[in-house]
């Protein structure tokens, strides 16, 4: 009753040696060993008793819990049918019958076992989220929702139909839902830091950022040894525009677990994000040496040599995945290469790759038309106006154009209305600008 079965236990071996025929005695052995996981002793003293009384319902019940312990089914089953037998409805019995029979993976009689032990006992709710379980398991989802809706409301506290819940608001999308699920899950426990990173995730997914990051600040403050949670958390505080923060965390992960690939990946690309081009090399360089010939890192490399205008070793860079590379991004930069090398001809070919793609974006329609001016299909090239990341550059190419039919004056405007260029597209522009003045005087 203490729940002390080691004595127990102890106590038990002597009290069996001093009368070890007695099937009390042999009978109160058993069930202790059973409770303190010493299964087969158990069972020696079990297969013992059923010899002697085969229709005692006590021995067999027991038999069949100590054969579901060492994972023996068909034999628990065996058991538990003579059991039912001697006692046909005491519900707990054909609960244990569903339990068994799920472990046989037989659903349909674990379905008719749990359904049978709820109309013994309706009100039962441990018996609603056995059967809600296995309706989950054969993806009979709105028939599961229900049963476990009846679950909750006979044992609004049971954990692991909350659990449930979730996966089934998961299923149907229910972000939102989910997300309720398990934040009442973690006020029964805490402490469990694989539902704080699920919880992190399904947040994750519907911008609830800050949310998302309280969960993986709590499972680290659990587990601050783990080196994904530093890697997760990162992730999401880039996703909130926090990159000082994100960048310590995913060094954090790096420095924990040095083969944590995707932390390095995912620091290549903030610091590509904050023009940090030199950093970013390294980072995906890192990444590279666990994960060779990567088309994303790849990529993203040649995208930051390329800004920082290393043709040559952005042509090398990009040359390790010519044969392999299915992204539109490759064709892209493979365009904007050849562009750069005044090779028209391939730069049109690959960009028309890029095109065909489906994923006719800002950047690829950028090229394109840049593309046209140097083959003096001036014509064909309709105005652009982006915004955001490709603002400047369309600014520029619709600058071009106006140069290309002579239209000075427009010209003059446009480059007045391009703001906060850098110094190397100043550079660039330059001669344009001397020569636009020249022209107008």
């Amino acid at each position: 009753k203490t729940n002390d079965f080691k004595s127990a236990s102890e106590y038990a071996d002597k009290y069996y040696m001093s009368s070890p025929d007695e099937t009390e005695i042999q009978y109160f052995n058993a069930r202790i060993k059973y409770f303190c996981g010493e299964f087969e002793a158990a069972l020696i003293l079990a297969d013992r008793m059923c010899e002697r009384n085969p229709k005692n319902f006590n021995i067999r019940y027991l038999r069949s819990l100590i054969y579901f312990g060492v994972k023996k089914y068909n034999e628990s089953l065996e058991d538990l049918d003579i059991a039912i037998e001697l006692f046909p409805n005491k519900s707990y019995l054909f609960n244990f019958r569903g339990l068994i029979n799920s472990e046989l993976e037989d659903e349909k009689e674990a379905l008719e076992d749990f359904e049978y032990a709820i109309r013994l006992e309706p009100e039962n709710g441990r018996y609603y989220f056995n059967k809600a379980k296995i309706e989950f398991a054969i993806g009979e989802f709105y028939d599961s929702k229900t049963t476990l809706e009846k679950a909750l409301e006979l044992d609004p506290n049971n954990k692991g139909a909350i659990l449930l819940k979730s996966e089934l608001n998961i299923i149907s999308k229910n972000y939102e839902g989910a997300a309720e699920d398990l934040d009442l899950y973690l006020t029964k426990d805490p402490n469990n830091v694989t539902a704080l990173i699920k919880n992190a995730a399904i947040k994750n997914t519907i911008y609830n950022f800050e949310g998302a990051k309280n969960d993986l600040e709590k499972a680290i403050s659990i587990a601050p040894d783990e080196a994904t949670l530093y890697y997760q958390l990162g992730f999401v505080e880039s996703k909130m525009n926090d990159f000082t923060n994100a960048i310590k965390n995913l060094t954090t992960a790096t420095e924990k677990n040095p083969e944590l690939s995707d932390a390095f990946l995912q620091k290549g690309i903030i610091e590509f994000i904050n023009n940090n081009f030199e950093d970013s090399i390294k980072s995906i360089d890192k990444y590279l040496n666990l994960q060779p010939l990567n088309e994303k890192a790849i990529t993203l490399k040649t995208r930051a040599l390329l800004e920082l205008g290393k043709l040559d070793d952005a042509k090398f860079e990009l040359s390790k995945i010519k044969d392999t590379a299915q992204s539109e991004e490759f064709f892209l930069l493979n365009s904007k290469i050849n562009l750069a090398d005044n090779n028209i001809a391939e730069a049109q070919k690959q960009i028309k790759i890029a095109a065909d793609s489906g994923k006719f974006d800002e950047s690829i329609e950028l090229i394109n038309n840049a593309l046209k001016i140097e083959t003096g299909l001036i014509d064909e090239i309709k105005e652009t106006k982006f915004e955001n990341t490709y603002k400047q550059d369309s600014q520029i190419l619709n600058t071009l154009v106006s140069f290309e039919k002579q239209h000075y004056n427009t010209v003059k405007y446009r480059l007045s209305s391009i703001k906060n260029l850098d110094s190397k597209k100043e550079e660039q522009l330059k001669p344009l600008s001397e020569f636009i003045n020249k022209e107008l005087g």
